[in-house]
């Protein structure tokens, strides 16, 4: 009888280390990436800055990369 309850005590041990160890489902709901056309970084939709351009959002990471966008875009309209 002993032998059985140590054997049931290990197989719990083991099965917890087993379960403890693997990774966890999570219920987050990821966010959507987008990705800063100036540098090619991916982030959260939310995080990004945003410019509206030619009817569609355009995302940055930060203002650097939107000031050197909007700059390349000038000089590319006044080439037209």
């Amino acid at each position: 009888m002993p032998g059985i309850i140590v054997t049931l005590i290990l197989i719990y041990i083991l099965w917890r280390l087993i379960v403890g160890f693997s990774p966890k489902v999570s219920d987050e709901v990821h966010e959507e990436l987008v990705q800063d056309p100036v540098c090619g970084l991916y982030l959260p939709k939310s995080e990004a800055l945003l410019v509206k351009k030619g009817g569609h959002e355009v995302h940055f990471c930060s203002d650097k990369c939107k000031d050197l966008f909007l700059i390349e875009e000038k000089k590319n309209d006044e080439n037209l």
